[in-house]
């Protein structure tokens, strides 16, 4: 009977050893899942402020083109809107105050007949791309 004992003896050491390791792939796979929930998260709130600034590009852009179509009895006038127009020297600096990086990548309006292109640029100080938002609209009187 003795090296009967013997066999139980070395299979509890062996069962014992397998239980550790199953805890520590449970624990290692585990703390993937955490770090990559965190890792989402992160992400998930760069894209949410990435979206608030493309908002403000939006707003700004349909202010100017409000402002246009205000104007729109005077074809003439859109060209103050133009870039490098008195109008769009104060929209741009209200511009410059909202977005970030938009004084070094100024946006640009470009006025053809009725039709007007504005193109709003920006780059926030943790990031190295550009981001911009363009929108097209017709002013007819």
């Amino acid at each position: 009977m003795r090296p009967l004992q013997c066999t139980r003896s070395l299979r509890a050491r062996h069962a014992r050893g397998a239980i550790l390791l199953d805890g520590l792939i449970a624990i290692l796979i585990f703390s993937i899942g955490i770090l990559s929930v965190v890792a989402l998260q992160a992400l998930g709130i760069r894209h949410s402020s990435n979206s608030q600034y493309r908002i403000a590009a939006a707003l700004y852009a349909d202010r100017l083109i409000a402002q246009m179509w205000a104007s729109a009895g005077n074809p003439a006038a859109l060209a103050h809107f133009a870039s490098g127009g008195d109008a769009f020297a104060a929209w741009q600096s209200m511009l410059a105050a909202d977005l970030p990086g938009s004084d070094t990548h100024p946006p640009a309006v470009v006025v053809n007949g009725a039709k007007v292109t504005i193109t709003v640029s920006w780059r926030l100080p943790s990031e190295s791309d550009v981001h911009a938002y363009t929108t097209t609209s017709e002013i007819v009187p």
